[in-house]
């Protein structure tokens, strides 16, 4: 999927995403960046979305930069955030932000939809000041080849923006070759919703029908991953990684 088709899928979706209870989670996002321990200095929130990242950041720094490539995403972001919240364009590739200039870059349920990870982990190197952190909190793929693939298909066949879940030894590796040492590290499987994380995307009836399909009937190592639930509503998990590193 082309960039200006994404951001057209993002622009359509974009209330949704701010309503999304998977998305909001004011207290994790708080405890989160308190954990971080920013205090004040300027924050990039990139593939920031609707902004509730920015938003909880906004409450220790002085600034925080809201980067996200869809201005519908931008809108809501300036609509409902503090003074010290300011939308910024760009791409994750490409950030139009100066060297050296912020104190810390995180990423939020984002970073599988960028077009470039090393390149993305590199800009966030150039746009740090020395010493700066990295906070990544984003859905990933499983360890085995196989059911990494098909997980990935399952995402791509819901959101064809999707660009892939890597799994966690991969962003370990490429976290370190682009300059970072990782402080921690955690793995948890995320509960969702299955019926209102298609419905977050507006699929078709046919691709709603489909994913419902394969995430529920899903055998051996593909259902261990998903650990679907024929409850009400039908629930399903994904693995989540957040991750806190350091410039070297």
């Amino acid at each position: 999927m082309s960039r200006a088709t994404s951001e057209e899928r993002f622009g359509r979706t974009a209330q949704n995403y701010l309503d999304s209870p998977a998305h909001k989670q004011t207290d994790r996002l708080a405890a989160l960046a308190q954990r971080v321990g920013q205090k004040g200095g300027i924050v990039a929130d990139v593939g920031t979305g609707a902004g509730h990242s920015a938003v909880a950041f906004a409450e220790l720094a002085d600034k925080v930069l809201a980067v996200d490539p869809t201005q519908e995403m931008l809108d809501i972001v300036k609509a409902n955030s503090p003074a010290n919240v300011e939308p910024v364009k760009g791409h994750a590739e490409q950030l139009p932000i100066e060297d050296n200039s912020v104190d810390g870059v995180t990423t939020r349920l984002a970073a599988h939809h960028f077009e470039d990870i090393d390149k993305f982990l590199a800009e966030s190197a150039r746009v740090l000041k020395p010493g700066g952190w990295f906070l990544i909190n984003d859905i990933i793929g499983p360890e085995d080849v196989e059911t990494c693939e098909q997980v990935n298909h399952v995402e791509a066949v819901r959101d064809p923006s999707h660009r892939w879940c890597h799994p966690g030894s991969w962003w370990l590796t490429h976290i370190s070759d682009a300059g970072f040492h990782v402080e921690w590290v955690e793995f948890n499987s995320k509960r969702l919703d299955l019926e209102d994380w298609l419905q977050r995307q507006e699929v078709s009836p046919e691709v709603f029908d489909e994913v419902v399909n394969t995430v529920m009937t899903s055998t051996g190592r593909l259902r261990s991953h998903f650990q679907p639930l024929n409850t009400q509503p039908k629930l399903f998990h994904l693995l989540e990684m957040t991750l806190l590193a350091r410039l070297d």
